[in-house]
């Protein structure tokens, strides 16, 4: 096939020209908007010491300080002016399309599973999330330096300072770079015993190890292991029930949502824990018995990238922006080297296209996207907390409360909407409903993540 990467690369872009203004959302409001750390190019070198720059508010502390030099220099260029970020993000998701057609041709030894690779990644609407979400430029940034560094390091063995360099970015862009280590591991055991080269991959590990450190030395790592979201028998029953929802959301992208109907599982002797276990199970040993290498490598890839959703606390319980770099194992493991362009794989390309096209619309504003997700989840409290702003936002008042009481209704850890709907009534000045749960509410806390950002937009006229 002649010119394969051009083919990839306006694919890329072809499907993302009716986001390029859709508005800020989520915690681009925190991280971008009303955030003063990104008004000055002269922050930049606090971006890499200080893991509270990453928000206005304290509480969200992230260390991921290339992305935010990213947004910092988006911000330079035209402030918030959305067209901006969103060009950006869809850039570098195009170069990492591009990479996994390298990455999957050489792996499989066939330029033809590397081109359909690379068409599967950059039409796939599963991957809408992390480009239309600009603060998930994190997981573009951190997939695009993984990709460089297996690449160089694990696949052509040459080059390995610029690997060196590209880890480095990745894992400053995003903790879940650390995965780049049992993948190397992974490709290692695909060779013969004599063509295994340990050493070579010593760097890798010191910057793993110095990373790990730095994240410990500045406080990163013990605040986000220091959160109390829910057991760790709780969160790895969860999370393994979870793998096989991630793999139906690959196969069938056509219930996406920034918030699923997805419950925390506490048993671990309930059907949906077993069973998921079993699929797990039954498809590590069929990957073992492939013919083909690539198809346990690829399922090492896909369990490894989501093996830190297993151990660290998190408040989403799915999101579609973690598969960015899972994603890629599964498609080493389908034989995609016996398949042609024929019409039939054309059509499920363009069908591909027009799912992704269609589902950047619902990213346009806040009201379309917790519209969305309040229409497939509306027992979520998330959900339902913020299609209540966004309702406010539209002067839709009495709406919005009913969207908060819902949310208090909908959410066994009532606190935080109990107290954002408390205090919202108060300042909107509007008085609550009998039915309204009074006896949930609890005190206000600046402490909580989310604090500065829903008080502000309790606070914001109504309809704006």
């Amino acid at each position: 096939m002649k010119s394969p990467w051009l083919l990839i690369l306006v694919a890329s872009w072809a499907v993302y020209p009716n986001s390029l203004d859709n508005s800020f959302h989520y915690d681009d409001s925190h991280a971008i908007v009303e955030n003063p750390h990104l008004r000055s190019l002269d922050q930049i070198r606090g971006f890499f010491a200080d893991p509270s720059a990453f928000s206005r508010e304290p509480a969200m502390a992230m260390y991921w300080p290339v992305l935010l030099t990213s947004l910092a220099l988006n911000y330079a260029v035209g402030a918030y002016q959305v067209r901006g970020y969103h060009l950006v993000n869809i850039l570098v998701h195009s170069l990492v399309a591009l990479l996994v057609c390298l990455v999957v041709a050489a792996l499989s030894a066939s330029p033809w599973a590397g081109w359909w690779a690379g068409m599967l990644f950059a039409l796939h609407p599963v991957h809408t999330q992390a480009v239309n979400y600009i603060t998930s430029r994190s997981e573009l940034l951190c997939g695009l330096g993984v990709l460089v560094a297996f690449y160089l390091a694990g696949v052509r063995r040459r080059w390995q300072p610029l690997a060196w360099m590209a880890y480095l970015l990745a894992s400053l862009s995003k903790e879940a770079a650390v995965v780049l280590v049992p993948l190397l591991a992974l490709q290692e055991l695909r060779r013969p015993a004599p063509q295994r080269d340990w050493k070579a991959h010593l760097p890798i590990w010191g910057l793993t190890l110095g990373y790990l450190a730095l994240i410990t030395a500045n406080g990163f790592l013990p605040h986000s292991l220091a959160q109390e979201v829910r057991p760790l028998g709780a969160q790895l029953c969860t999370q393994l029930k979870a793998l096989v929802f991630y793999l139906h959301l690959l196969a069938m992208p056509v219930h996406l949502s920034v918030e699923h109907a997805f419950a925390v599982n506490t048993n671990p002797w309930s059907w949906a824990v077993l069973l998921s276990l079993l699929l797990i199970l039954s498809l590590l040993w069929c990957a073992w018995r492939s013919p083909r290498a690539a198809a346990s490598l690829g399922l090492g890839w896909f369990l490894a990238g989501l093996g830190l959703t297993f151990l660290t606390p998190i408040n989403v319980l799915v999101n579609e922006h973690r598969l960015y770099l899972p994603f890629i194992g599964l498609l080493l493991v389908l034989p995609l080297a016996q398949l042609r362009l024929r019409w039939a794989g054309f059509v499920f390309l363009a069908t591909l296209g027009l799912l992704s096209f269609e589902r950047n619309r619902v990213w346009r504003d806040e009201y379309a996207l917790w519209g969305d997700a309040v229409s497939r989840a509306p027992q979520m409290f998330r959900a339902q907390s913020n299609w209540g702003l966004a309702l406010y936002g539209r002067g839709q008042v009495q709406e919005a409360l009913a969207a908060f009481e819902r949310s208090l209704r909908s959410t066994r850890a009532t606190a935080r909407p109990g107290a954002t709907w408390a205090r919202c009534t108060k300042t909107w000045g509007v008085p609550p409903r009998r039915s309204a749960p009074t006896s949930r509410l609890c005190p206000w806390s600046p402490a909580w993540p989310g604090y500065t950002t829903t008080s502000g937009a309790c606070s914001w006229p109504r309809g704006t």
